[in-house]
């Protein structure tokens, strides 16, 4: 089921993709670009819901995680979309941190922590 939910949003993402990389359609970008981000958001819903129900199932993989290197991790990969919306994003520094969980249960509410604040961020 998973495969049939993805191929579809990641296919439209890549030809979105391409079409961007076609200077011919300078008038089409701001739209393609919106469409783009649309198909981002829905990979990543169909992700958490797939995340979601193998949780619910009581299939958790609890392990010891460092919660650090992970919260550096999910920062380090919403940065481009963070650069889109003029958002720094900063992780200050303490010492190393481990927290026993799962780290795909942990990883995704992380994800939803850092997009969150980066899309409801308002500046003074």
């Amino acid at each position: 089921a998973s495969h049939e939910l993805q191929t579809p949003l990641a296919t439209s993402k890549a030809v979105i993709d391409v079409a961007l990389g076609d200077p011919n359609l300078d008038h089409a970008h701001d739209l393609l670009t919106d469409l783009r981000e649309l198909s981002t958001r829905s990979t990543r819903t169909v992700t958490a819901l797939l995340d979601l129900a193998v949780a619910e199932d009581g299939d958790l993989n609890r392990q010891t995680i460092a919660v650090d290197t992970m919260v550096q991790e999910v920062l380090d990969e919403h940065r481009p979309q963070a650069a889109v919306a003029e958002v720094e994003l900063r992780l200050a520094r303490t010492s190393p941190a481990s927290v026993e969980a799962d780290s795909v249960l942990l990883r995704l509410m992380l994800h939803n922590l850092v997009s969150n604040a980066i899309q409801h961020n308002t500046r003074p």
